[in-house]
């Protein structure tokens, strides 16, 4: 579920920041030559999204780095010490 959502929220943020410009190669054209003759939303919705999408990334990473490993391994009977080393292990995969 939480990789589903990554990726939905992925694809609308691409295509929301891609189609704020009219037409969409003023997008790209625009870093290239400032005048060639299209308008984009501004920069401050741009901004903003990439913002909310950063937030919801980070959440993600934190649910699937730590959370995930910890609760997957919480309820295994093993002494603390392995425990511990085997959630760090699988902490460190997701990054």
């Amino acid at each position: 579920m939480a990789i589903f959502c990554t990726t939905v929220i992925s694809v609308v943020t691409f295509l929301f920041v891609i189609l704020t410009c009219k037409p969409v190669s003023f997008f790209w054209e625009n870093v290239i030559n400032p005048f060639s003759g299209g308008t984009c939303l501004g920069e401050e919705i741009q901004i903003r999204i990439s913002y909310a999408h950063i937030g919801v990334m980070l959440f993600m990473d934190i649910v699937l780095g730590i959370v995930l490993p910890v609760h997957v391994l919480s309820g295994l009977k093993m002494q603390r010490r392995v425990k511990i080393s085997a959630m760090l292990l699988l902490s460190l995969g997701s990054s």
